[in-house]
């Protein structure tokens, strides 16, 4: 029988929000910087390095949404054993 313990399924939540609030960083960081670059080129270049940003916090919005996913799935597990220990 396996077991599961409740503090690595803590851990496994913290490392989710964390990386969740990383990636939700960068997504942010870039989009502002291309924006804050816009303000001074606004040409083709300009449109298409946007084209690329938007690939890339597109590519880090995905990740992010998987993790949610799975922070939720951690709090069932962790709802579950302590309605175990209670038991």
């Amino acid at each position: 029988m396996a077991k599961v313990s409740l503090e690595t399924v803590k851990k496994a939540q913290t490392f989710c929000l964390n990386a969740i609030d990383i990636l939700s960083s960068a997504e942010h960081k870039l989009g502002a910087r291309y924006q804050a670059a816009g303000s001074d080129w606004k040409d083709d270049k300009y449109r298409q390095l946007g084209d690329i940003v938007n690939e890339c916090t597109g590519a880090l919005r995905s990740p992010v949404q998987e993790l949610q996913i799975c922070y939720g799935k951690l709090l069932d597990i962790e709802k579950a054993i302590r309605e175990y220990d209670e038991a």
